[in-house]
């Protein structure tokens, strides 16, 4: 993101200067519709008290919460890649492709649909959490924004646009979901036998990138504690039998659970 340039971050910069207003449950700023492509979000976050100053990487900045699609090429084709920032989980997209002929002339037209999860720590409630729109015209830039108050909920909130991508008429739409979780503070990692016994269990406080299922171990439980306001505990448990990733709700400095907080389960082949 670094060869956007200067001129994206000062471009950031003004736009969300001029976006920080105090957001009451529910603030819409989005402007009226504009001759630009829609191809993103960016989210950055504010104080409660105090929003002058955002919380998270600047738009522009290594690192910085977004995630939109561009073309790219590859062996003499032209395709679209997604491109998200550390905060994206569970990212899916489905894309449908349509084609309509009359007279002998087809159109083709595609809907792409991305639904993705953000996953925020209790201690940012009372923040502002403020989804900008990310639109391709001469330039990438920030165009838009809508500030949310984040309180004890789950929040879900979907943009959409026609854009032009690879040269076919495009419907996106973009659907985020904010979930807010409990302090996680550990995670045992039990092996079990076939006849249900424990083989070992170790407890791990921070990401890992993988675990090796030993070789006389049937299945494996992942018990996750977590931490609620008001100092109790409480565990919640899965059950994992073959080589997959698990999601680990360990929060980052800024109170997000990130991508790299999932671990690799491998089993002995």
């Amino acid at each position: 993101m670094k060869k956007i340039g200067t001129v994206i971050t000062v471009l950031s910069l003004i736009i969300m200067l001029s976006s920080c207003q105090l957001a009451k449950d529910y603030e819409d700023m989005t402007p009226d519709p504009i001759d630009q492509d829609l191809i993103g979000i960016y989210l950055q976050m504010y104080d409660g008290s105090d929003i002058n100053t955002p919380l998270l990487p600047l738009f522009g900045e290594e690192g910085a919460y977004h995630f939109y699609h561009e073309e790219a090429m590859q062996g003499g084709y032209s395709f679209i890649k997604t491109i998200s920032g550390p905060f994206v989980l569970n990212l899916h997209t489905n894309t449908h492709i349509k084609d309509d002929t009359l007279n002998g002339i087809t159109t083709r037209t595609q809907d792409i649909d991305y639904t993705c999860d953000v996953i925020i720590g209790r201690e940012l409630m009372n923040n502002i959490l403020y989804m900008h729109t990310i639109h391709m015209g001469q330039t990438m830039e920030l165009y838009g924004s809508t500030g949310y108050m984040i309180s004890d909920a789950t929040m879900t909130t979907t943009y959409e646009d026609d854009v032009i991508l690879d040269d076919i008429p495009t419907h996106v739409t973009y659907k985020i979901t904010i979930k807010m979780v409990d302090l996680l503070t550990s995670v045992k990692l039990i092996e079990m036998d076939q006849d249900n016994e424990i083989i070992s269990s170790i407890i791990i406080t921070e990401p890992q990138e993988s675990y090796e299922v030993s070789s006389d171990a049937a299945y494996l439980i992942v018990e996750d504690t977590y931490e609620k306001e008001d100092g109790s505990t409480y565990q919640v448990r899965q059950i994992i039998t073959k080589n997959e990733f698990v999601q680990l709700n360990f929060l980052n400095e800024d109170g997000f659970v990130t991508i790299d907080g999932a671990i690799q389960i491998i089993f002995p082949k």
